[in-house]
Order: C-alpha cells, then sequence, then structure tokens
C-alpha cells in the first residue's frame, strides 16, 4: 500500500512537471503570409523631386490655357459661393425663424417658392460652374496621360510626400505583415538578404530593420549599389520561431537620365 501511494505522489509530481514544459501560447504563419505590395523601389529622393518639378513645369507651360481657365472658374466659384449664402440668409433666414417659432401654422408653399427661387438665381449657377471645372480637369488629366504623366494632383503629392520624407528623415517602409498570427510579443528580425554579389548584401544590412506589426524599413540614405535586395525575416515569440524565406525584395534603382532634371 505504502509503495502505490508512492507511485501515486511520483506520478502526480511527473504531471505537474511535464505541464510546466508546456510553451505558453502560440505562433501561427500561414502559407500565404507576407506582404499586400511584395516589391519596393528606392532612388534617389532629392533627384526625384528636382525630375517631378520639371514635369510639372513642364506640363504648366503646355496647359497654361487651361490653366488660366481653371484658376478663373475657381475664383468665380468662390464669389457666388459666397453670394448664394448671403442671399440664403436674407431671403429663406428670416422664413426659417418662423417656421421654428410656429410651425403648426407656418406657409411651408410660401417657403418652398422662395427655396425654388433662391436655388434657381443662386444654386444652379454653382452647378453650371462645377461642371466646367470638372471638364477642365478632365482635360488636364488627358493630356497629363498623352504626355505620359501622373495627374498633376498626383505629381503634386508625390512632391509633398517626398519632401516630408526629407524633412523629417522617414525610411522607406513596407506596408504591415499579413498571415501572422500569434501570442503578443511577436518579435520581427531581418536575418539575411540576398543579392548576386554577398558584399553588397552584406552591406544592405547595415540600412534594413523592422518596426511593429512586421514593418520592414530601410534608411533613406541608403548608400549600396544599384540592384535587388531580397529579405528574409524571422518571427518569433516566447518559445516558438518561424522564417519567412524572400518575403520582400527593395530595388535600387539608378537615376532616370531620360527625364532632364531641374537645378
Amino acid at each position: 500500500m505504502k509503495n502505490l501511494i508512492y507511485l501515486l505522489i511520483l506520478g502526480t509530481a511527473s504531471l505537474f512537471s511535464a505541464c510546466h514544459d508546456i510553451t505558453v501560447g502560440y505562433l501561427f504563419v500561414a502559407p500565404t503570409a507576407g506582404y499586400s505590395q511584395d516589391t519596393m523601389p528606392i532612388f534617389n529622393i532629392e533627384n526625384e523631386i528636382k525630375r517631378l518639378n520639371y514635369l510639372q513645369e513642364t506640363f504648366k507651360i503646355e496647359t497654361a490655357e487651361q490653366q488660366d481657365q481653371l484658376a478663373q472658374l475657381e475664383v468665380e466659384y468662390k464669389e457666388k459661393s459666397q453670394e448664394a449664402r448671403d442671399a440664403y440668409d436674407e431671403m429663406l433666414g428670416p422664413l426659417e425663424d418662423e417656421m421654428d417659432a410656429d410651425p403648426d401654422n407656418f406657409d411651408y408653399d410660401h417657403y418652398f417658392d422662395v427655396y425654388y427661387e433662391w436655388s434657381e438665381k443662386y444654386e444652379e449657377p454653382l452647378f453650371d460652374i462645377t461642371n466646367e471645372i470638372e471638364e477642365i480637369k478632365n482635360e488636364l488629366d488627358r493630356i497629363a496621360e498623352e504626355m505620359g504623366l501622373d495627374a498633376p494632383e498626383v505629381i503634386a503629392k508625390h512632391i509633398e510626400e517626398y519632401h516630408n520624407k526629407i524633412d523629417f528623415n522617414l525610411p522607406w517602409t513596407t506596408p504591415r505583415i499579413e498571415g501572422v498570427q500569434g501570442t503578443e510579443p511577436l518579435i520581427y528580425t531581418v536575418i539575411s538578404v540576398k543579392n548576386e554579389n554577398p558584399e553588397n548584401a552584406a552591406k544592405f544590412m547595415n540600412y534594413v530593420g523592422t518596426m511593429g506589426g512586421g514593418v520592414i524599413y530601410v534608411d533613406l540614405n541608403v548608400d549600396v549599389p544599384v540592384g535587388t535586395y531580397t529579405v528574409t525575416l524571422e518571427v518569433k515569440n516566447e518559445g516558438r520561431t518561424k522564417i519567412l524565406n524572400d518575403v520582400f525584395t527593395f530595388l535600387v534603382k539608378a537615376e532616370d537620365s531620360d527625364t532632364p532634371i531641374e537645378e
């Protein structure tokens, strides 16, 4: 009997010991885990701003007539919008005060008559100007496409984004990784880089790292030869590790010599 009790105690202790060996949490990496965009170009951002400025100025010269028309219409729209607001306050404001004060006895027919009068005189002309503005913008987009350019607002947006990257020294960053779930904290690490020249790959490792959510970053002023750099990522948490081989590619590009750069 004593031996039986001893064996039961020993078995229970072994069970508890085994439980302590079980790793807490989980790590799941889907077969399709990766990035919505798995390739990113990297280029000389200051020269790219100069190139885009040149294209922007060339486009403005080519479309000077349309740009002048657009500017005049936008001024006219702003002025007529203010006229419409002032007329609304004058024509409909007092009637709406009467409506609020005594809605049961309010003359709604008269109110709508005045509203339609205001709309015809002040609101409908605004619609006409809006349509003219849209027609000119569509024409500008068409001309930009014929010139092989992005739409003007797209070029302006890129220039603004690139200036912000320089002003705040913002790195090149990938999207967040998809298809990875697990117990936090999840730790992401770039463990290797591939390039046709191993020395270039080793040099690239000095500029690449990770942020939260599996975001991979490359320093803004990365100084490596032109080429393709493919990253392998490790993700781990307590007791678990997964490797995502060749999960993202950075394309370090040469300067675009086809387009003049405005100095």
